[in-house]
């Protein structure tokens, strides 16, 4: 295992993180708030009662992507450590907004970014040999009914002008790939 694999498992172990089985890379959840509000408070697209909030760590490992996905309630991304990030946000509307996140603010980086509820995000390091430390804290807290994960073949379909970041940033099989290193906990 070279240097930056070693730092990476390190972290991994560190921070207690799993693979994520449906995006790819690795999290932790480390927040629900304990108190919340109930489902007729919130907009019709919930299911149930919510928790206030939520947040999770997660690393996003070298020449790997976070898969498109969308979640029903807004999510904010906070830059941690790492090479900086390529997220991009498909709209309803079929918009693309691309935005990177790292720590130089003053090359046109931000260290964190809100993607609205309903847009499809996805994201990749900049840098193949790099991997990014980001937190993402959503409102009202992320439930798993509340998560959807971007398949290539119908993103294609609503989305056919975005060909090449879909297939960028999507599985050629609805699995992702196996854990980046075996040693932190995947297999």
């Amino acid at each position: 295992m070279n240097t930056k694999d070693r730092e990476l498992a390190a972290i991994i172990e560190k921070l207690q993180l799993i693979p994520h089985r449906v995006e790819g890379g690795y999290f932790r959840e480390t927040y629900v708030a304990a108190e919340g509000t109930l489902h007729a408070f919130l907009p019709q697209r919930f299911d149930g009662d919510r928790p206030f909030c939520s947040a999770i760590y997660y690393i996003l490992p070298p020449g790997r992507i976070s898969s498109f996905h969308r979640m029903l309630a807004d999510m904010t991304y906070h830059f941690y450590a790492g090479g900086p990030i390529q997220v991009v946000e498909i709209t309803p509307t079929g918009d693309v907004i691309e935005t990177v996140m790292g720590s130089a603010v003053l090359a046109g980086q931000f260290p964190q970014h809100t993607i609205p509820a309903g847009n499809w995000l996805g994201s990749s390091g900049l840098a193949k040999d790099t991997w990014a430390l980001i937190g993402c804290t959503v409102a009202p807290a992320m439930a798993l009914q509340d998560y959807e994960h971007g398949k290539r073949a119908a993103l294609l379909e609503e989305f056919p002008q975005h060909r090449e970041l879909i297939e960028q940033l999507t599985w050629d099989t609805d699995v992702p790939p196996p854990p980046y290193l075996e040693e932190a906990g995947g297999g």
